[in-house]
């Protein structure tokens, strides 16, 4: 047994700042940290109260932007927010989705990725949306028009001459 703890350097710090910052300072485990407040006798760290102007400055923009900004911009935290938001029974803010549907024009004209990055969703729901429309994919297209004009691939003239030989 060490004869100072390593925590005895932090005991000023103790009821003032969390446990786990502390034991993260340390080096140590919280419960460690948790035993050396307790036999010192300084009460739990209890964070300070929210300020009241800020979340009241909050209310209007509730539901239109995302609380984790709410509360960066008013310095409170996270939890705070979240909680004024179902207090007052605000629906919370939800991230707007493309409307795919206003380029089904393009479906089957270009790669599915590439429509993606210009809709920006996932290529998984732009192949969704073509096959439920029923559009035949970009690269299926292609090789048909290519078999229609009578252009072939390499890969086929390759084949056709080894064959000969």
């Amino acid at each position: 047994m060490p004869k100072y703890s390593k925590l005895e350097r932090y005991d000023g710090l103790m009821g003032k700042v969390s446990d786990p910052v502390i034991a993260q300072m340390a080096g140590t485990t919280t419960e460690a940290v948790r035993a050396r407040r307790i036999r010192i006798g300084k009460p739990a760290y209890t964070p300070p109260p929210p300020n009241q102007d800020a979340l009241a400055l909050l209310i209007p923009f509730l539901g239109v932007y995302p609380a984790a900004m709410l509360a960066r911009a008013v310095n409170v935290p996270h939890q705070q927010v979240s909680k004024l938001i179902k207090s007052l029974g605000v629906t919370p803010y939800q991230q707007p989705r493309p409307d795919i549907s206003s380029y089904d024009h393009l479906q089957g004209q270009q790669p599915d990725q590439e429509l993606a990055d210009v809709i920006g969703c996932s290529k998984e729901a732009v192949r969704f949306r073509r096959v439920h429309l029923g559009i035949e994919s970009y690269r299926d297209m292609t090789r048909r028009r290519r078999v229609h004009l009578g252009i072939e691939s390499y890969r086929d003239m390759t084949r056709r001459t080894s064959q000969r030989q």
